[in-house]
């Protein structure tokens, strides 16, 4: 039996959602397990303390296209991810976020939020 990644989430929620893995024509990479690390202890920071909603993890290149990602993005890495975010919970949920330092990018869209770690300085926006 294999030992789990993440105490939060499961690998299912982290694959890619083209629906194409069973057949094997989905190529992605293994998501971060240093970034799995940071979104496990973010969902037990005792001011969180509540289930984490992925709306996208890893992308296979064809699936990121279609969802209108950029050509360089991080999901097609295994370094990013989409979360469901209440509005009302958007402030909190970034104060938390905001520290832990590998996190380098934050992304706020309409019902969610956006967290990488890619390399390089930190960046923040809105869609």
């Amino acid at each position: 039996m294999q030992t789990p990644r993440s105490k939060w989430f499961k690998d299912a929620e982290l694959e890619c959602k083209c629906g194409e893995r069973k057949g094997f024509h989905c190529q992605t990479p293994e998501f971060s397990g240093a970034f799995l690390s940071i979104l496990d202890r973010i969902r037990e920071d005792d001011a969180w303390s509540k289930p984490l909603i992925v709306t996208s993890a890893l992308r296979c290149e064809s699936h990121n296209y279609r969802v209108g990602g950029s050509k360089n993005s991080y999901h097609l890495q295994g370094l990013a991810i989409d979360l469901k975010i209440k509005p009302l919970e958007v402030l909190p949920f970034l104060d938390i976020a905001r520290r832990y330092r590998l996190i380098t990018g934050i992304g706020i869209g309409k019902g969610f939020v956006h967290l990488d770690i890619a390399p390089g300085k930190r960046r923040f926006w809105t869609y």
